[in-house]
């Protein structure tokens, strides 16, 4: 009966301290990093994500049902991951959009959506340590012309499928302008420094190769 109540007591214990351990800080105040519930979560969703893999495996045998964008209404996600098909609402859209960024400082983004008649909403950034801000040569204007059919790119930025739900190649051919922060943030007069981003953007002059 001792022991038991030691056992109790310990595992009590134990308990307390654990929930009241503190996670790390967010790094840069903004991106989190794993906290002490951590392994519990990802054993979870690894049980989870297996359940679902077993599930669409089986599913696959059987008649396919209507169903949203998924597993149900593709073949296989080869076929989920490519340039689909555009409804005839002269709005409709297809998009990927890229993100990184590494300890260096370097940051990364990229984005194109495809649209009827070989138009596309493209941009490109890339953020160099001692270097500033890079934007693709037409940005703040997003419109892009001359797309081919299922691709996703035009005026030299191209991001191209190499592997499903794995592998995409991003490449950008063209001219960059720097961002100059200084013309945005020298007025305190939240009017005039409307009218100096204004002016910024329709006037672009550090261009770089």
């Amino acid at each position: 009966m001792l022991l038991w109540g030691s056992v109790c007591v310990i595992l009590i214990t134990s308990i307390i301290i654990f929930c009241r351990q503190k996670d790390p800080p967010p790094i840069n105040g903004v991106y989190k990093q794993p906290g002490k519930w951590y392994p519990l979560k990802y054993v979870a969703f690894l049980i989870i994500l297996q359940l679902r893999r077993w599930q669409n495996s089986y599913g696959m045998k059987s008649a396919k049902k209507q169903a949203g964008y998924g597993v149900q209404s593709h073949a296989s996600p080869a076929m989920m991951d490519i340039a689909q098909p555009l409804s005839s609402d002269a709005k409709a859209f297809d998009a990927v959009f890229f993100i990184a960024a590494n300890k260096d400082g370097y940051y990364f983004a990229a984005g194109t959506e495809r649209r009827h008649h070989g138009v596309i909403n493209g941009l490109c950034y890339i953020a160099v340590p001692g270097k500033g801000l890079l934007c693709s040569s037409k940005l703040p204007d997003t419109v892009l012309f001359g797309a081919k059919d299922e691709e996703f790119g035009a005026e030299g930025l191209a991001l191209k499928l190499e592997r499903p739900m794995r592998k995409w190649k991003l490449t950008y051919k063209g001219k960059m302008w720097v961002f100059n922060t200084y013309m945005l943030t020298c007025c305190h007069n939240p009017e005039e420094q409307n009218l100096k981003r204004e002016s910024f953007y329709n006037t672009v002059s550090s261009y770089i190769i």
